[in-house]
């Protein structure tokens, strides 16, 4: 999230758009500070996110991060990439959730938990498709709860690290479907490693 949100340089904004002309440049900054207050606001963060990001793609030394280019104000298909490096080893204290192997190797998925994960990313799915739509719109138009809605676009964004413990079978057994529904989490994966299990 840091990098995402410092002020926008023009010379990373020339790298990442292959844009030169100083009319063009300037409205893309703005247009895209105005998106980096966005991210800011708790109330705006998520919906923000969804409008921007395209794709997010893993790899053994970076993530490469895919910006939708309309999101920007920019007319053209072509989407934005660019490559943040990943740390080379983790923070010494950073908080970790804890997973014993042997009862991750016996244990069987919660069913819930699993089609709670499904129903987030098939939510997610939604707001994607229909990106000039607000999530009201579309809860409109599905008939149904715009608080579930936004609760599960929310948890669409779990950290790598939570979501394969649930779908491995090896989430704590004392997380329950609602706690995970409910649950305030923030953007930052590493945050809602420590939220978790702060509340487990």
């Amino acid at each position: 999230g840091g990098q995402i949100c410092k002020p926008i340089g023009v010379i990373f904004v020339r790298r990442l758009t292959g844009l030169h002309e100083a009319a063009a440049l300037n409205a893309l900054i703005q247009s895209a500070n105005m998106r980096r207050q966005e991210l800011l606001k708790p109330a705006t963060a998520a919906a923000a996110v969804t409008a921007l990001v395209a794709a997010i793609y893993f790899g053994a030394r970076d993530m490469q991060i895919k910006i939708h280019a309309h999101a920007l104000g920019v007319g053209r298909d072509k989407d934005f990439a660019f490559a943040i490096p990943l740390p080379e080893r983790a923070p010494f204290r950073e908080a970790k959730l804890r997973i014993d192997a042997a009862a991750a190797a016996a244990a069987n998925p919660d069913p819930k938990l699993v089609r709670l994960i499904a129903e987030a990313m098939a939510v997610r799915e939604m707001v994607l498709a229909a990106p000039s739509l607000s999530l009201t719109q579309i809860a409109q138009r599905e008939g149904r709860c715009r608080t579930k809605l936004g609760k599960l676009l929310r948890l669409s964004w779990l950290s790598p690290r939570l979501m394969e413990a649930i779908l491995d079978g090896a989430a704590p057994a004392r997380l329950k479907r609602q706690q995970l529904l409910d649950a305030d989490l923030p953007l930052c994966w590493r945050a809602q490693d420590r939220l978790i299990a702060a509340s487990l």
